[in-house]
């Protein structure tokens, strides 16, 4: 009889622990139920988010390229030496 009571506090104990982390606190917060449920979405809204920023980091790059010829040119037309960069020293 001792051990019914054991593991019924456990699975009581188990119980209250899953309700109060799954949906009370969510519920507090003002967050989505079942967080545990969601672990893969937001793993893929990460993803997401470093993809967007890979494209966004190609977009300034072409950019800063594009900037820089022009730069260039306009240097040439002006008539004026465009400046080298310097050499890099290892």
């Amino acid at each position: 009889m001792f051990l019914l009571r054991i593991i019924e506090f456990g699975v009581g104990a188990i119980f209250l622990i899953y309700l109060l982390t799954q949906i009370l606190i969510p519920l507090w917060q003002g967050t989505p139920l079942f967080p545990s449920l969601r672990e893969k979405s937001s793993k893929l809204q990460k993803d997401l988010v470093d993809a967007r920023g890979d494209v966004e980091d190609a977009k300034l790059g072409k950019e800063v390229a594009k900037t820089q010829a022009q730069a260039e040119r306009y240097g040439k037309s002006n008539g004026s030496k465009p400046q080298k960069k310097a050499a890099k020293s290892r």
